[in-house]
């Protein structure tokens, strides 16, 4: 089968397995490895979200949401990836409400993975004591079907609709402590 044709695309199972069995290939525990595509939902008391992250093998982190961009790296440090990426506004319409009353700043976090979800805790200088938490979880075929795919409640285009701007922060925009 090609790449996006159902479930079994990838090398040894589907995309979730092969990323599920890369984390425990450190001792048997989960390894603190990034490397694929992951949608992430966040809490700042400014408000929530949700958006996309994009992470390579060699520590670079592309991701970004309705109003910003986001590109950096990452490291592995013991259990913790450390990240670090500049957030730069995109959207600058009156009505839209940024994360951050500031624009373009170097936030920092340090991360850990919980199960299947990777909980990240951060900032930035250019506002201290303010507190960026996100739940970062792996892409896989259920989130995005393969292209032509129509599912159920979705149109012939492909979108689906939503009563929320993100289905899944819910959960994840209430990190646990």
């Amino acid at each position: 089968m090609s790449p996006g044709q159902g479930n079994r695309h990838c090398e040894g199972g589907t995309p979730l397995e092969v990323i599920q069995r890369a984390r425990f290939a450190f001792l048997g525990q989960a390894a603190v490895s990034l490397k694929g595509l992951y949608k992430f939902a966040f809490k700042t008391a400014r408000g929530t979200g949700c958006g996309v992250m994009f992470a390579t093998e060699d520590g670079k982190l592309y991701g970004g949401n309705s109003g910003s961009s986001f590109v950096g790296s990452y490291t592995v440090k013991g259990e913790e990836i450390v990240s670090e990426m500049m957030m730069s506004r995109h959207n600058h319409d009156p009505a839209y409400a940024p994360m951050y009353p500031v624009d373009n700043i170097v936030m920092t976090f340090r991360s850990r993975w919980r199960g299947d979800e990777l909980h990240s805790k951060g900032g930035t200088a250019a506002l201290p004591g303010v507190v960026f938490e996100s739940v970062l979880r792996a892409i896989n075929d259920a989130d995005a079907p393969p292209a032509g795919r129509v599912g159920p409640n979705a149109s012939a285009t492909g979108f689906i609709p939503s009563t929320s701007a993100c289905s899944t922060a819910s959960t994840a925009a209430t990190p646990a402590s």
